[in-house]
């Protein structure tokens, strides 16, 4: 992965849109489902979706609600793909699983962009069947003044490697906590996917 791809997603992320007022309450009355192509995730109804220029061009969907100050994105990549490209620049470890080295790429790519204040021991989970693993830490941004918390999700599919990344003040982070794993949990496939292009990051 190109660091200053990621740095794309950190700078253009963190952009301001219009969103609406907070709730707290269950996930089926306070989430709502959103379908992609070949996935479903519930995400809060008070998050926004952020589109076209303040839109990062590698996250297959993006919402927010800069009120709350919590922003959410899924970035996927081709397994294949990615497993291919990273084997012949010998940055993949056959000794770990997929996903897991696919949470590498990406947090090898965070330590070269962000000051890591706090990194914390990876989860391994199952989500809807699925292999996943993840990841928080605290950070600083440049230019962002206070202290940023990134719940990191990495979940293998089955043509497809999926990063659920969430993140928000570091203070608010005991406040979202619950909200940003039911999100992450509710994650599952819903069919066949069209095979798109190869993202920009895996080109190396």
């Amino acid at each position: 992965m190109m660091p200053s791809s990621l740095s794309k997603i950190l700078v253009l992320c963190f952009v301001l849109l219009l969103s609406c007022k907070d709730s707290t309450s269950s996930l089926k009355s306070d989430f709502k489902e959103i379908k992609e192509s070949g996935f479903s995730i519930r995400i809060p109804n008070n998050m926004n979706p952020v589109y076209g220029e303040n839109a990062n061009e590698n996250a297959i969907i993006q919402y927010q609600n800069i009120f709350n100050e919590t922003y959410f994105l899924i970035i996927e990549d081709e397994k294949k793909d990615f497993v291919d490209t990273f084997k012949s620049i010998g940055e993949y470890d056959e000794d770990l699983s997929i996903v897991e080295n696919y949470m590498n790429v990406h947090l090898d790519s965070f330590h070269d962009t962000v000051d890591i204040l706090e990194e914390y021991n990876p989860s391994y989970l199952t989500i809807n069947g699925l292999d996943a693993v993840s990841k928080e830490f605290d950070c600083t941004l440049e230019d962002v003044y206070e202290d940023i918390t990134y719940f990191l999700t990495f979940v293998e599919g089955k043509e497809q490697v999926y990063m659920i990344m969430a993140w928000t003040l570091k203070d608010d982070k005991e406040t979202h906590r619950t909200t940003f794993s039911k999100m992450a949990q509710s994650f599952k496939l819903t069919g066949e996917k069209k095979k798109k292009k190869q993202n920009a990051k895996l080109r190396k």
